[in-house]
């Protein structure tokens, strides 16, 4: 045999570098991970720093061109002018109807001169105008529905399925003489305007299975109540 005899204890000394070896990786191992955790965490507080930063320059800005346009009168008398010019140039283009800019546009003069009445009554007029507008639409709104509604009544629609366009009763009615009621199709129902007597008259075309396996088709015929919708047939075919 070649080489040399191993030494007692060998087994011993070999897992002890194997465990050795372990413990440094995992030392290693979690080392790198608390890096990286300080890492993830030094970056979260740069961003929210920043974040920070901006809404404060953001929120200083806004306080500063409040505080600027509030006391500009004081601070630049020249452009105080030019800015009240400059807006009523521009409201005097605005269309009556355009509530919400005129609004806006006298908000900024009141802003600028609290002292002049006349803004503030105009802010007064446009926001009552524009309530006024809005029930004036609402209402326009309500009557168009009402009266689509009720010439929908008056065509007889209401009566129908807004599925199929059928007439339920009828054709319930006409399924039940059928020799075959499951074989019913419906194809078209019509109904006239109602009359003077409060009556709408309905044909309903349909098709359905006959005594030689085919399929013929049939009409039905029908007075509808245009008050509940009752319908009395009339003639089937």
């Amino acid at each position: 045999m070649c080489g040399e005899p191993l030494g007692a204890g060998w087994a011993e000394a070999v897992r002890e570098r194997n465990r050795q070896a372990a413990e440094a990786a995992r030392l290693a191992e979690e080392k790198g991970a608390v890096t990286l955790k300080r890492s993830k965490r030094k970056k979260r507080l740069f961003w929210v720093l920043a974040a920070t930063i901006v809404a404060a320059l953001f929120i200083g800005s806004g306080i500063y061109g409040d505080y600027r346009l509030r006391n500009l009168k004081e601070i630049d008398p020249a452009a105080y002018q030019n800015r009240i010019n400059a807006l009523e140039a521009q409201v005097a283009k605005v269309l009556a109807s355009e509530f919400d800019e005129n609004i806006r546009l006298y908000k900024e003069l009141q802003n600028l001169n609290p002292e002049n009445n006349r803004y503030a009554e105009k802010i007064s007029y446009y926001r009552e105008q524009k309530t006024a507008a809005a029930k004036a639409a609402k209402a326009k709104k309500v009557a168009a529905e009402a009266a689509a509604a009720a010439e929908k009544k008056r065509n007889g629609f209401h009566c129908l399925s807004s599925w199929d366009g059928s007439h339920r009763e009828v054709q319930t009615y006409v399924e039940k003489r059928m020799r075959e009621p499951d074989s019913i199709e419906h194809i078209e129902t019509r109904i006239t305007p109602v009359n003077e007597t409060g009556k709408h008259t309905l044909i309903m075309r349909y098709r359905a299975k006959n005594g030689f396996g085919g399929m013929s088709g049939g009409v039905a015929i029908a007075t509808i109540n245009n008050a509940d919708c009752s319908a009395a047939v009339v003639s089937i075919e």
